[in-house]
Formats: C-alpha cells, sequence, structure tokens
C-alpha cells in the first residue's frame, strides 16, 4: 500500500467497524435467499412468454423448431437487461477515509436497443422505452487500511424490479501529489420482485482519479476505469398460452409450461461477459458532491448476421451525495 500519511493501528473503535463489515455481509446472504416473489406487471417488466412464439397465442403448434432461435433471444434478451442493470462506479478511485461515510441518489439511464426483436416481443404493450432508468440510494462506509464498503438499493422505472447491491473497494494509493489514485473494487446485484426472470450481475473494476482545486472554492476529480462485468440470468416457469388452463399439467406438448436455459451454461460463459469502459468526474462543494458519468459496456460474444448476440449498453449516470 502507498500512502503519504503515516499508516495508522487499528484501535479498539476502529475494529468494530470489521464487525460492521461483517453484519452487511449477512444482510446480503438473507436477500440474496430470499425467492423472487410474483408481482403485478408493470410497462418495463419483461414477460418471457412471448419469446416462445411471439404474441401468437392461438398456434398450438408452437413453432418447435424455433427452439435454438428462441433460446438465443432469451440470452441476447437477459445479457442486455443485465448489462443495463449493472452497478456504476459513480467516485472516484479514493476512499473516504476511516471515519468517512457518503450517502447519495443515483439515477442511470441505460440506452437499450428497443428496436430489437426480443425487446418489442417482451414488454407487454410492444413499444419498449428508449432506455431504462433506475433510481438507487448508496451507502458508503470507509475502513481501515484504505478499504471501503457499499451497499445500494435500487428501483426501476415503471417496473416491479428491486435491485439490492454490495461492493468492497480498495485504494492501491490515494493522496499522492504527482501521482493519481488508484482503486479496485468488486461488487454484485441481483435483481428482485421481477416475475419472469432472475438475474445476478457482478463487477471488477480497475479505474484511476486525480483530485484538483478550483480556485479554493471546490474541488473536481475526474476518473476514467475499466470494468469486467458478469451476468447470470435464469427465468421462471414459463406458460407459453397463458389464457389456456387446460395445458398447465400436460408435458407432452410443445404448448406446455416451460423454462429457458439458464445463462451461463455448458456452452461457456463467453456469452455473458462484457468489458464496461467508465469516464467520469465528481464536484465537491463543503459537504455535498454531484458526479457525473458516462459508459459503454461491449459484449464479448456479440455474434454475426445470421447467429446476433448481445448488443453494446451505454449509460448516463449522475450522483448527488453528502459526506458525513
Amino acid at each position: 500500500m502507498i500512502q503519504n500519511t503515516p499508516r495508522q493501528t487499528c484501535s479498539g473503535f476502529q475494529c468494530s467497524w470489521w464487525k460492521h463489515l461483517g453484519g452487511l455481509l449477512l444482510i446480503w446472504m438473507c436477500f440474496s435467499l430470499i425467492p423472487t416473489p410474483q408481482a403485478h406487471a408493470a410497462p418495463n417488466d419483461l414477460h418471457l412468454h412471448f419469446l416462445f412464439n411471439g404474441r401468437d397465442l392461438n398456434d398450438q403448434t408452437r413453432n418447435l423448431q424455433l427452439k435454438d432461435e428462441r433460446q438465443r433471444e432469451f440470452t441476447n434478451l437477459a445479457v442486455e437487461y443485465g448489462f443495463s442493470l449493472v452497478e456504476p462506479l459513480l467516485s472516484p478511485a479514493e476512499t473516504l477515509g476511516i471515519l468517512g461515510f457518503d450517502l447519495g441518489v443515483e439515477f442511470s439511464f441505460a440506452n437499450i436497443p428497443e428496436n430489437s426483436p426480443h425487446w418489442r416481443k417482451a414488454v407487454e404493450d410492444g413499444r419498449p422505452d428508449d432506455y431504462l432508468m433506475v433510481t438507487r440510494i448508496r451507502l458508503r462506509k470507509g475502513l481501515p487500511f484504505s478499504f471501503e464498503v457499499e451497499g445500494s438499493l435500487g428501483l426501476i422505472h415503471n417496473s416491479t424490479g428491486i435491485l439490492a447491491g454490495f461492493a468492497l473497494k480498495w485504494a492501491l494509493n490515494e493522496g499522492l501529489t504527482y501521482f493519481p489514485d488508484i482503486g479496485f473494487r468488486l461488487s454484485v446485484n441481483r435483481l428482485f420482485a421481477s416475475r419472469d426472470i432472475d438475474v445476478v450481475t457482478a463487477t471488477a473494476d480497475f479505474w484511476m482519479s486525480k483530485q484538483f482545486s478550483v480556485k479554493g472554492m471546490f474541488t473536481i476529480t475526474p476518473y476514467a476505469g475499466y470494468s469486467l462485468v458478469f451476468v447470470r440470468a435464469s427465468s421462471q416457469v414459463l406458460d407459453p398460452t397463458p389464457l389456456n388452463f387446460d395445458d398447465n399439467e400436460d408435458g407432452s406438448t410443445g404448448s406446455s409450461n416451460f423454462v429457458f436455459k439458464a445463462i451461463p451454461n455448458e456452452e461457456g460463459p463467453t456469452g455473458t461477459l462484457g468489458s464496461r469502459l467508465s469516464v467520469g468526474a465528481r464536484i465537491v462543494w463543503f459537504f455535498a458532491s454531484l458526479t457525473l458519468e458516462g459508459s459503454f459496456i461491449f459484449p464479448h460474444a456479440p455474434g454475426d448476421e445470421t447467429t446476433p448476440g448481445p448488443e453494446m449498453i451505454s449509460a448516463f449516470n449522475m450522483k448527488v451525495s453528502f459526506f458525513f
């Protein structure tokens, strides 16, 4: 660890924060074990049974020969949806310090490929929004030895989906005069309260930042980073003919209930990985801060003209926070 301040020992008071870290981990584990509840539909909720054969629910043949195409549509939809829900950086590489707290409200606008067939099929009115908007509340807490822990809770606009996230950050060095701050972060997020799909995203982040003072009135800290993004997704049990109750227990026909193959699967994790490039800046005035960030997530397996894969997801993120 490289710092320009004397190394501090961990007193009893400071070490107590490790107990808080253990408590946050326990809370996250409890959230992860909660089953996804059923919920009423909202305009931005996904309806995966429409992927089975589009919206023609009266077709009894169910087009079984399109099985691979339907699975590919689910994979592309799930990966793009997961990329849209990934936790942004929205902070410089430096940490808050042992006693530091940061409480903020975040707004993320992810530009989705709304004209893709799988997106048009998956939303109820067939007209997905140009972007997915997520509002989060994020709490960051500084820890000894340049560590930092954070937790977040988010809501997807016009959706029943709820996001819960946890992250652990470490600064390799911070506060040096002629060298940028360097930070690493591991984060995980899970989608709750979605009727048809369960999504977990994880990132490994690396970024650099440098703080500058502007006439002694406020500071601005630009930063840039790279993230490796992972998406895990699975579907709930789906009914391709929700208006027909006679086939719910019939497993011999193509119109019976089904599930999509979870991703990643035995075909490999390549299609569920992406690379994110992020650029942003934080402005601090007294105890308040404003952070603006743009990001691009490129899938590792974008596909080609014959077998299209997930598309790039771009996002604009903003956070207003307070130090205390």
